[in-house]
């Protein structure tokens, strides 16, 4: 059996093996084009640009006549679980919030100093996932043993699952026909936990042989195992198996049970493995979530600290589990540094669509009369519009579309058999997690490791506070844990630039190494307060500021007065008019007090202050200084030269301008003072 348009067809090679089961893996090329058609430009992925991110080498006899190939591994890295946010790995955007990864192969600009913001359009796998309380309660004390912290005493509580069950059948009737497989493209993830929750309870009941039961009442047969294997902080998934009883809820000397009891598992998910792959049908894993165990008398101030014999109790929920994949708008924003580390996301949002331009996903058609669904895993992706008519493809013109169904058995780890990475991880992840992930007895395989918190304090403080939201707590959890799983798995290659040859051949040598370009807002350097409360002693100075200019302000306009007597005191107090006024206070050449700027400077222009020549070049006679730098005054006397007066004609008037030398005091050699006052002698008068 070959791939659908294989191209191998070599009869001699098929005719060595009974049945021609000689596979070839290569993927056609008819097939790719058509499923590359909508992602040719710009950043969202197709599947072929989804890989694995680690693989060994692989020979088989029935694959590829033996041909070596990839296969890929899964390869455990540090769990992002416990930090909620978005985080950037190689390949990868993660939403450690509520779940999910965006497939980009990272890129980050240059030439930006102080960084830049921008947005893409990245492809968005998102994991869904419904539950519903089925209303019984799992009880178990720890074990009395000092070192011990298994459970013990194990015991089944009525809290509404039997005595508040509806008598009806939920439909789609389940054990009618095939009407439970009618099932449309988008998922029924809440309903199918709702049915899943009624026969679960249902068939418990048969087990215990009830007829009748009351809120609050408990049951102890059957639990004896459970007890056992629970532990405080350990939460534990698996299938619907009924597991949690000594005994399965189904009867297993009749072999009806039994085959009864295996086709329960996938009830709910709209298929069984071996049915037709027709189209339509998206992919749903079903399974049990015991949560993280609680202290049963918290309400009486019971410790979380597993105590001997302290009693305890977890919830059960019944849940349903798919994979969609949508676009989604990322904004990034870097800080000028071309460092990974300098690379964070800002914002992810849906991308606002309206009812022309969503967009066309296809899902390939496979002929349902050759091939079931554990043959096949079905390719699916963007498309172009003018392929939407191929025979090979299902169209969906929707924001989004749910994976197409896909066998339930393999899982991560060993169970991978070939290259094609967005194949089959996407829905074996979910695989992984309801058989290996926290599985009923704490043994895990195949490499995944264990989310039930028996060995990491941190996922049993993160269950509690998830669990604490009951069923939306639930359903995280477990969409937290299928991201960690991918996460370990795939690495994106797309970077958006791919068909940008043109762009980077225009780029100069400088920028020869670059990838293309995009544009962004480079950012600028800019003060702004973060935080308004930091702003509080400018607005205390803003507002004092404010009040003065009012109260300035009101002065200027009723206290005239005031301000002229302001002027005048400023003009008495200069140097120029206090030195004029002095000389000239009484003479005919007096200049009023009370002129103005104008008019004094104009009056008083000429008027010539003369000073004392610098230090050095005064005259040795004129003072004696003794030792110690003070004058002799016992040589001193004094004598006053006066200034001397000349007069100038105006310019404008017959008026005099008259030119004063200030009275200089002197020194005699006898050091009697003068007597004489000083007074103004003219020199001689001189017309300009």
């Amino acid at each position: 059996m070959d791939c659908p348009h294989s191209i191998y067809d070599d009869p001699a090679i098929r005719n060595r093996y009974i049945n021609h089961t000689v596979v070839n893996s290569t993927i056609p090329a008819v097939t790719t084009e058509l499923f590359t058609s909508g992602t040719r430009n710009g950043t969202v992925a197709n599947l072929l640009d989804i890989q694995f991110r680690a693989y060994n080498l692989a020979n088989d006899w029935y694959v590829d006549n033996n041909a070596t190939r990839a296969v890929g591994r899964l390869e455990v890295l540090p769990s992002m679980i416990l930090n909620p946010g978005y985080y950037l790995v190689n390949g990868l955007v993660v939403d450690a919030f509520r779940g999910g990864i965006g497939i980009r192969n990272h890129t980050i600009p240059k030439g930006v100093a102080l960084g830049a913001t921008w947005t893409e359009d990245i492809l968005w796998i998102i994991p869904e996932t419904q539950c519903t309380n089925t209303n019984l309660s799992l009880h178990f004390s720890v074990n009395d043993g000092a070192t011990s912290m298994a459970g013990d005493n194990g015991y089944l509580q009525d809290d509404g699952g039997f005595s508040d069950i509806s008598p009806e059948v939920p439909q789609p009737p389940w054990n009618v026909g095939d009407q439970w497989k009618k099932v449309a493209s988008t998922p029924q993830l809440k309903r199918s936990a709702d049915i899943l929750a009624w026969w679960n309870n249902q068939f418990v009941a048969q087990a215990l042989n009830l007829t009748s039961s009351e809120k609050g009442a408990f049951y102890t047969e059957e639990f004896v195992t459970y007890g056992q294997l629970s532990s405080p902080g350990v939460i534990k998934i698996s299938s619907m198996d009924g597991m949690f009883m000594d005994s399965l809820y189904y009867d297993k000397n009749s072999s009806a049970q039994m085959a009864l009891a295996n086709k329960f598992k996938d009830y709910g998910t709209g298929y069984y493995d071996d049915d037709r792959s027709v189209s339509g049908k998206p992919f749903m894993q079903c399974g049990y979530l015991y949560s993280i165990p609680e202290p049963q008398n918290l309400h009486l101030g019971q410790s979380w600290r597993p105590d001997p014999g302290s009693p305890w109790q977890q919830s059960l929920y019944t849940c349903a589990s798919s994979v969609s994949a949508t676009i989604k708008e990322v904004t990034f924003t870097t800080n000028g540094s071309t460092a990974f580390q300098a690379l964070q996301v800002v914002k992810v949002q849906d991308k606002n669509y309206t009812a022309a331009n969503l967009p066309l996903w296809g899902i390939e058609k496979v002929d349902p009369k050759k091939y079931q669904v554990w043959d096949v895993y079905k390719f699916w992706g963007l498309i172009d519009e003018s392929v939407k008519g191929s025979p090979d493809v299902d169209v969906h013109k929707a924001s989004k579309v749910y994976l197409p169904a896909a066998v339930r058995g393999p899982t991560l780890g060993n169970h991978m058999y070939d290259s094609f990475a967005a194949g089959g991880v996407f829905t074996a992840a979910w695989n992984s997690i309801y058989s290996l992930a926290a599985a009923l007895g704490d043994v895990n395989e195949d490499k995944v490791p264990s989310y039930s918190g028996t060995s990491n304090y941190g996922l049993t403080l993160k269950w509690r506070q998830l669990v604490s939201q009951a069923a939306p707590g639930a359903e995280t959890l477990l969409n937290l844990i299928w991201t960690d799983l991918i996460t370990f798995t795939i690495v994106g290659t797309r970077t958006g630039f791919e068909t940008m040859g043109d762009i980077q051949a225009a780029t100069d040598d400088k920028n020869s190494d670059s990838l293309g370009v995009r544009p962004v807002h480079k950012h600028e350097r800019s003060i702004r307060y973060g935080d308004i409360r930091y702003a509080i002693p400018a607005f205390v100075v803003g507002a004092f500021f404010l009040v003065t200019l009012v109260i300035s302000l009101l002065m200027c306009c009723f206290q005239r007065r005031m301000w002229s007597a302001l002027n005048h005191y400023m003009n008495q107090t200069s140097m120029g008019r206090a030195a004029t006024q002095a000389m000239l206070h009484g003479a005919p050449d007096e200049i009023s007090a009370y002129a103005s700027t104008k008019v004094w400077s104009h009056q008083a222009k000429h008027i010539m202050l003369h000073v004392p020549p610098p230090p050095n070049k005064w005259n040795k006679k004129t003072s004696n200084v003794v030792e110690g730098g003070e004058p002799n005054t016992a040589q001193v006397s004094h004598r006053f030269t006066p200034v001397t007066k000349r007069h100038h004609p105006s310019d404008d008037s017959k008026r005099s301008r008259v030119a004063y030398t200030a009275v200089v005091e002197h020194s005699s050699a006898d050091g009697s003072p003068a007597v004489e006052r000083p007074e103004m002698r003219p020199l001689q008068q001189r017309t300009w």
